[in-house]
């Protein structure tokens, strides 16, 4: 019985499973990104490598569901300074290190910070195959550096209106636009409250909202409207300080 099951063996060709790592910038993205990225790879049929790279203590509840039910693996970065691309830089390391140590030649970074360009380069020089999925403000370069790009279409954010009962400082730019972010600071806090401020950035560009006149940066409307919202001591995290609202959800 071995003998004739040794012979059939030595007629049988075993191919090793091709991998997939999708890595995942979840402090600057939406989870539905993610899923996407996800429904990408059971086109391709290969194992997955599916991480998420940001600070999972602060990140919203909506990611934390994303992340349970799929199984994606949380990769923890801790913020030891108010620098905003900690995330950015472990990602990174993980691609490179998943490249040479388990030879992972495809990947798929879910992210639309352009900071990922050289990462793609590097990659594409080493013949991987990487793809991208981001929002409609990706980078332009960052879009042809890869294989292909796959544009995700927010509804939740850019379509879906957000209500919230809050004091009303009367109806002009700079108060639509504080309205605005209690609302999304509100939608996607984490279960303390916080949401990252690069996250909340976004969020705003996929509504098309400028800054107001007058602001080069988000942290600087932030802290204008220090009754309205509360930083932490890094500038990475913000919360509203309004407890008795209403949000559609």
């Amino acid at each position: 019985m071995i003998i004739l099951f040794s012979a059939l063996l030595e007629g049988l060709t075993f191919v090793e499973p091709q991998y997939c790592a999708v890595l995942v910038d979840a402090e600057n993205v939406l989870p539905e990104m993610a899923l996407d990225a996800l429904r990408l790879t059971e086109e391709m049929n290969v194992k997955v490598i599916f991480q998420a790279f940001g600070d999972w203590t602060n990140i919203w509840s909506d990611w934390q569901k994303v992340v349970n039910d799929f199984g994606i693996e949380r990769i923890q970065v801790d913020r030891t300074s108010n620098k905003k691309n900690s995330s950015d830089i472990a990602l990174a390391i993980h691609a490179v290190k998943l490249h040479f140590e388990n030879e992972i030649n495809r990947f798929i970074i879910v992210s639309s910070d352009a900071d990922f360009l050289h990462l793609v380069r590097v990659l594409t020089n080493r013949q991987c195959i990487v793809y991208g999925v981001g929002n409609e403000l990706t980078n332009e370069s960052l879009r042809r550096a890869y294989v292909r790009f796959f544009e995700y279409k927010s509804k939740n954010v850019s379509e879906q209106p957000v209500s919230i009962n809050v004091p009303n400082k009367g109806s002009d730019p700079l108060n639509d636009y504080r309205e605005k972010l209690l609302a999304l600071c509100l939608k996607y806090a984490n279960q303390h409250g916080w949401v990252s401020i690069s996250s909340l950035g976004t969020f705003m560009h996929m509504k098309k909202c400028q800054l107001p006149d007058g602001f080069n940066k988000l942290i600087k409307v932030l802290t204008y409207f220090k009754n309205d919202f509360e930083v932490n001591n890094t500038h990475t995290l913000v919360r509203a300080k309004y407890k008795d609202v209403s949000l559609l959800r």
